[in-house]
């Protein structure tokens, strides 16, 4: 797809490898970079970015109130990326191939009901006062929820593949909700990163309470408005829509029982580049990476951590949990997607920021990606000889 503002002239934004924090995200909120995590109109002390339940597709902006503090750049996961996401791959410490056993969740979970059953195990095993998730309306708008009981998080299974603003939540921990002392907080990996953002820069009353993080793979995500034009062009009403999922092609679960399918090529054209120059298929920042990328039934999960593995103890030991190791395939398809994702956004960056020489200085750095194009002109080499 043609990219609509290739090499943006930005005032105070320099690209994602700046180390140089603008003043404010406004440039990035209005050339669609912003993915909406919500983080910017949690933090943001005069309400200069906020978050409108009826308009969730990014932060509504008043530019009139802003005190160019900077907090909602330092908290900006699209901004002064890590190189190490690019460069290395993820290392998990434990891989496995699960699914729950919590009967309940069969008829709303999204594959293996991986998530929800840890949330629900965290809970009851008093790990957590409550979760940070996302649930819906009729209309597919997400909607941030502080789910404190397995009812709660049952609300919220399933994808919604929309920007979900959840990080919005943040602002609770900070300055009300007094009661909630260790939170858990579902997202994707941009989401997760802000938080990491947060830590990393200091903003401690918004994030200390984040007790465990998890991340759902992520190739891209689309803005609410352009999700309901999606399902307008497939002839489809969102009030009519019990599921959605992708399996090479994006699948619409009708109430009636019905299912629409939809290319991902079409889907496409309704991305904004906000996802494309993101790096983490995996998050990097996540205590446990949950996904399914194809599986039936069943999630991938990635333990990445010490605490990743207290929380995955917890839901194993309550029996709620049926495991075996991932089948090293499905790692390699995991982190050959990764890989993927990285690559599309060096591409991405080189030509929307013209970025042409960061980009291949970090691809002659990146090991990964050495052997990646080792391999491919072999095979190119290979096919001349035929």
């Amino acid at each position: 797809m043609a990219l609509e503002h290739p090499k943006i002239k930005f005032v105070t934004y320099k690209g994602p490898f700046s180390r140089i924090i603008p003043v404010n995200v406004f440039e990035i909120i209005n050339n669609d970079l912003c993915s909406y995590c919500g983080s910017c109109t949690a933090v943001c002390p005069t309400k200069a970015l906020s978050y409108k339940f009826d308009e969730p597709d990014t932060p509504i902006i008043n530019e009139d109130l802003c005190i160019y503090c900077n907090l909602c750049s330092m908290v900006c996961p699209h901004v002064a990326l890590d190189k190490q996401m690019f460069v290395e791959l993820p290392n998990p410490m434990e891989k496995y191939l699960a699914r729950t056993k919590i009967e309940k969740l069969h008829p709303v979970m999204q594959d293996g009901g991986v998530t929800s059953t840890l949330i629900i195990a965290a809970l009851e095993e008093g790990l957590i006062d409550a979760a940070f998730l996302v649930a819906r309306d009729e209309k597919w708008r997400p909607i941030p929820i502080i789910a404190k009981t397995p009812e709660d998080v049952i609300k919220a299974a399933g994808s919604k593949y929309v920007y979900s603003p959840v990080n919005n939540l943040l602002e609770t921990l900070a300055f009300t909700h007094p009661e909630l002392q260790k939170v858990l907080t579902v997202g994707l990996p941009c989401q997760i990163r802000a938080i990491h953002r947060a830590r990393e820069v200091g903003l401690r009353k918004f994030v200390d309470k984040i007790k465990y993080t998890i991340s759902i793979f992520c190739s891209e995500n689309w803005q609410w408005s352009k999700m309901l034009k999606m399902m307008a062009s497939a002839g489809l009403k969102p009030e009519d829509v019990a599921k959605q999922n992708i399996k090479a092609k994006f699948f619409f679960y009708l109430k009636d029982g019905k299912v629409v399918e939809y290319s991902l090529k079409d889907a496409a054209k309704y991305l904004i580049p906000a996802c494309k120059h993101c790096p983490e298929f995996i998050s990097y920042y996540a205590d446990i990476n949950v996904g399914a990328l194809g599986l039936q039934g069943w999630n991938a999960v990635l333990i990445m951590n010490d605490k990743g593995k207290e929380l995955w103890k917890a839901a194993v030991e309550r029996g709620y949990i049926e495991q075996q190791p991932l089948p090293e395939d499905r790692w390699t398809k995991i982190i050959n997607f990764d890989m993927k994702k990285k690559r599309s956004a060096w591409r991405f960056i080189k030509q929307f920021y013209g970025l042409e020489e960061e980009v291949k200085a970090q691809q002659k750095e990146a090991k990964w990606y050495q052997e990646w194009l080792a391999k491919k002109k072999a095979k190119e080499a290979a096919k001349k000889k035929q």
